[in-house]
């Protein structure tokens, strides 16, 4: 790496597996410098909760060594988090960050989880108004990341849900919603002028089309795999009760954006956490009145990346939190 390289390092957590990707920029744009994953043994992390520390720090501290990195930022399942909102007048006179000091001295005593929860935030602000939004995790939970990582050589800066890295780039102005496809679950989320408002969840996912093809076809789990891999949700699948049971499955989805106010003015974005699910945006966008767009980090306009990306499509998918979260310690190239 070149003294005109920067580099930044992100780490995934998962209950299955530990990841991660380094995210560097050079003159030319950003590129990936380094990534790497391995699957957990059961029991080592469940339900975000930490029960075998001493086996995690030890691969940690493996990463640690094989990286030669002690600042980094984590992500772990949007699930695991609380959030909310808080916003007050804004004083011209005042810097922002001693306002938000006083903000939080001032009320924290009256916020409900302040006692209860670790937490960061992001800040938001115009001429008028100052805009907290907080991410909360339990203390125990905080405490016990915290701790791990110490013990395995890293600093730890931050902690960020999965679906929520996408943020730095879904556009600041209007309404924004972000469709986030999962493995068990997909995420509504929706953000007006950047600011998260809110979320729903829906039962469609990767595992649910997977388990649907099984009972259709009588085949392997595997096999579900490779036929949704495969064909997707488009018409030309060879079992058109299996194709008419995915697009169910896609109904209750629909049905809700439909009812929605503003959805002229709504933007759509579609990101899948595994493999491209053929046909799924064109469905959308024939079914909904809405300005639909699939997410794709390398090819933003403000932050351009090298014309050849050292990362397989299919990987490209998983490592899309990664490289998302990572981008948001850089400045913009335009």
């Amino acid at each position: 790496m070149s003294k005109k390289e920067m580099i930044q390092t992100v780490i995934l957590l998962r209950d299955d597996v530990v990841a991660y990707l380094r995210l560097a920029q050079n003159k030319e744009g950003f590129y990936v410098y380094d990534y790497d994953r391995a699957n957990l043994e059961p029991g080592v992390i469940k339900n975000g909760e930490i029960l075998r520390a001493d086996f995690l720090q030890k691969i940690l501290f493996k990463v640690h060594k094989k990286i030669q990195v002690k600042d980094i930022h984590l992500i772990i399942p949007h699930e695991h988090f609380g959030f909310d909102t808080h916003s007050f007048k804004r004083d011209l006179r005042k810097k922002i960050q001693k306002q938000i000091s006083l903000y939080l001295k001032k009320n924290k005593s009256t916020i409900s989880w302040a006692k209860t929860h670790g937490y960061e935030y992001q800040t938001f602000f115009n001429e008028k108004d100052v805009t907290l939004f907080f991410r909360t995790l339990p203390h125990e939970m905080h405490e016990t990341y915290s701790f791990v990582f110490k013990k395995a050589g890293f600093n730890l800066k931050s902690i960020q849900s999965d679906n929520l890295s996408f943020n730095i780039l879904l556009p600041k102005e209007g309404f924004v919603s972000q469709l986030y496809v999962g493995l068990d679950k997909t995420y509504l989320i929706d953000y007006k002028d950047g600011v998260y408002l809110g979320e729903k969840i829906f039962d469609f996912s990767y595992h649910k089309l997977i388990l649907d093809i099984q009972k259709g076809v009588s085949v392997s789990s595997q096999e579900a795999r490779k036929i949704l891999e495969k064909y997707g949700i488009l018409r030309i699948h060879p079992d058109k009760k299996v194709y008419r049971d995915l697009c169910h499955d896609l109904t209750p989805i629909i049905s809700f954006l439909k009812k929605r106010n503003n959805n002229e003015k709504r933007k759509l974005f579609i990101h899948e956490a595994d493999f491209p699910i053929s046909g799924l945006i064109q469905h959308l966008r024939l079914a909904l009145p809405l300005s639909i767009h699939e997410f794709s980090f390398h090819e933003h306009e403000e932050y351009p990346f090298h014309e050849v990306l050292d990362l397989h499509k299919k990987e490209s998918y998983f490592y899309e939190p990664l490289i998302s979260y990572a981008l948001s310690f850089f400045k913009k190239t335009k």
